[in-house]
């Protein structure tokens, strides 16, 4: 069976000292065979240099898991976290505790790798909550 994520974007929004930032984060594009493992690039276009994210991810309908989530060169310098809920979304959080942070830019922050639970053909739809 072939599992074939949806490409997805959300703009997220990020109050701070009451000044609205725009950040906007995308996922790459994964067919995924039943029972199998594949990988999904998850990008950011940023324009202000970011310490930290906290966001969770929604699998709809649920037949995947995160196995991992592993940093890029752009977020080598992050601690990164990740638990599966019970509802099968995934909560992600990531710092940097080198006071640097996540230069402005475009590209891959993560990679996540996700594995089939069920052996249906159908089309997996990646969000964000934005309630996080």
């Amino acid at each position: 069976m072939l599992y074939s994520f949806v490409r997805n974007s959300c703009i997220l929004f990020f109050l701070s000292l009451n000044i609205l930032l725009t950040e906007v984060i995308s996922f790459s594009d994964l067919e995924l065979d039943a029972g199998s493992s594949g990988e999904i690039q998850l990008s950011l276009l940023n324009d202000n240099i970011l310490g930290g994210f906290q966001f969770q991810i929604v699998d709809f309908p649920n037949q995947v898991y995160v196995d991992n989530v592993v940093v890029t060169d752009r977020t080598s310098a992050f601690t990164v976290s990740f638990n599966e809920q019970i509802d099968g979304s995934v909560i992600v959080v990531g710092f940097d505790l080198s006071g640097q942070g996540l230069d402005v830019g475009d590209g891959d922050i993560l990679i996540l790798t996700y594995i089939s639970t069920g052996i249906y053909t159908t089309d997996i739809e990646l969000s964000l909550d934005e309630s996080q």
